[in-house]
């Protein structure tokens, strides 16, 4: 049994609250849907599950959402929020009428190890149940005559109405309670452990071979490269496709960030490829799947001219993973024959960024904004031209200018420039920019000072071509208005 926890996620947000307040106390653990099946569950060995839903039941969540065979297994598990209903409700249990909605109430907890070291006390509950619990659950925790946690009399199993909030001693301490005391893990995840495993399962499965790694760039592609370069040494092959669709000047400079830090980096040209697979392309999707097209032939040709690579390492990151399983077109995930690895697939943005401050990536890298994977082609409302590329890189290095100038740019997590046509009035544009902070979940719209924002503007519409220029203060719940 492998010294790790699984976390289910039914509900995105909360389960990136569990799995970082997990590797916050050194205990490891993976996230995985919801849905996921036995023969996954039993493949990973862990140690522990933990089922994480939401305030209410989303999506697939539901007695039929979890492979309730899991149950059987003998593994303990903790189900919180939504995630506690859908498991008591699986084992044969009911909602009665009596809920608690949006209040702090006094909770009481029963004498079991979940609990250790913590007293009766208030808590807020943002939706609670009354349960009847099925034969063989007990109620655990108790508000207000409803039963708001219950635990099984003979498993080491464990349901709790409410969430692990962040900023939530109690709640940390439950978390505590269950994967050391209850699962038996040990407190051995750090930067520096992941480091090393990542470089020995690396070593390993390349089976003495040749690999291939794509980089752009970013943090995340030149972490991954580093660790393949520490592990492969002479054996890994770095590959950076200039697409056509980066920004000012960026692929030349990136080839020699990258071979500053000792990494052989082929620069493969495909901007004509690029522009051509584009075409009529008018959709995020479709322009997806056009620029993985290019990527993936480029990346099968140099194997091919290497004399055969088996391995190509990519720095998939876990919120990259996340959006691969939101409903939407299928993404290819194969590059002809070669094994895919993605030794940073596990990992959140800022345990990826703690993991390049102890490879020594340099400053350049190590705080540059997330880029889109389709690049400038996402910031172009329809199709894309190489006249509307060349419009908004001036525009998005303008603003970059700026906000550089004025010493905002540590400030801001991403600050970005778009492009859309102006109604009726030809190959006319307006330019839309945004500049976002970096929330624990999701983001908020940055407020920009008046006198940046008006310099830019005014550099901006003395390009030819542009008629007028727009700064995005919608909220981030409501997306990045089609951006990225």
């Amino acid at each position: 049994m492998r010294d790790m926890v699984l976390v289910l996620s039914f509900d995105n947000d909360f389960a990136r609250i569990i799995a970082r307040k997990l590797r916050s106390e050194h205990v490891y653990c993976k996230v995985t849907p919801g849905d996921i099946d036995l023969a996954e569950v039993q493949r990973q060995n862990p140690a522990g599950l933990v089922l994480v839903g939401g305030v209410v039941a989303r999506g697939r969540q539901g007695p039929g959402g979890m492979d309730v065979r899991m149950l059987d297994m003998g593994l303990p598990l903790l189900a919180l929020g939504s995630a506690a209903r859908t498991l008591c409700e699986a084992m044969g249990g009911e909602r009665g009428e009596g809920t608690i909605e949006k209040k702090a109430a006094t909770v009481t907890y029963a004498p079991i190890p979940l609990f250790a070291g913590i007293e009766t006390g208030e808590r807020w509950l943002e939706h609670a149940h009354d349960l009847r619990l099925p034969e063989g659950l007990v109620p655990a925790a108790e508000a207000e005559g409803i039963t708001v946690g219950f635990a099984h009399t003979q498993k080491p199993l464990f349901g709790l109405q409410f969430q692990i909030e962040n900023n939530d001693p109690d709640g940390l301490t439950m978390l505590s309670n269950f994967v050391l005391g209850v699962c038996g893990c040990t407190t051995w995840w750090s930067t520096e452990a992941f480091v090393e495993r990542a470089k020995e399962d690396i070593h390993h499965l390349s089976e003495g071979q040749g690999a291939l790694c794509s980089v752009s760039g970013g943090l995340d592609s030149t972490v991954c490269a580093l660790l393949a370069h520490q592990a492969l040494g002479e054996r890994l092959h770095c590959v950076l496709v200039d697409t056509g669709l980066m920004r000012r000047d960026e692929a030349r400079r990136t080839q020699q960030d990258l071979q500053a830090l000792g990494l052989r980096v082929t620069l493969a040209d495909r901007r004509a490829e690029t522009l051509q697979a584009l075409a009529g392309c008018g959709r995020i999707g479709a322009k997806q799947q056009a620029v993985r097209g290019v990527l993936t032939q480029t990346l099968q040709a140099e194997a091919l001219a290497l004399g055969g690579c088996h391995m190509l390492l990519r720095g998939t990151n876990y919120t990259d993973i996340m959006l691969r399983e939101e409903p939407g077109p299928p993404q290819e995930d194969s590059c002809g024959s070669m094994r895919i690895l993605e030794p940073l697939r596990d990992l959140f943005r800022d345990e990826v960024y703690r993991a390049g401050e102890l490879l020594a990536v340099p400053p350049q890298i190590l705080h540059r904004q997330p880029f889109p994977f389709t690049g400038l082609a996402a910031r172009v409302w329809g199709e894309v031209s190489a006249s509307q590329l060349d419009l908004l890189r001036e525009a998005d290095d303008i603003f970059a200018q700026e906000i550089e100038q004025a010493g905002q740019e540590r400030k801001l997590w991403k600050y970005y420039a778009a492009l859309a046509p102006m109604p009726g009035e030809g190959d006319t544009y307006q330019v839309l920019l945004r500049a976002v902070y970096k929330k624990d979940v999701g983001t908020a719209p940055a407020r920009i000072a008046y006198d940046l924002l008006e310099r830019t503007v005014e550099r901006i519409l003395a390009q030819p071509g542009i008629a007028r220029v727009l700064y995005d203060i919608t909220p981030s719940a409501h997306g990045d208005v089609g951006w990225k």
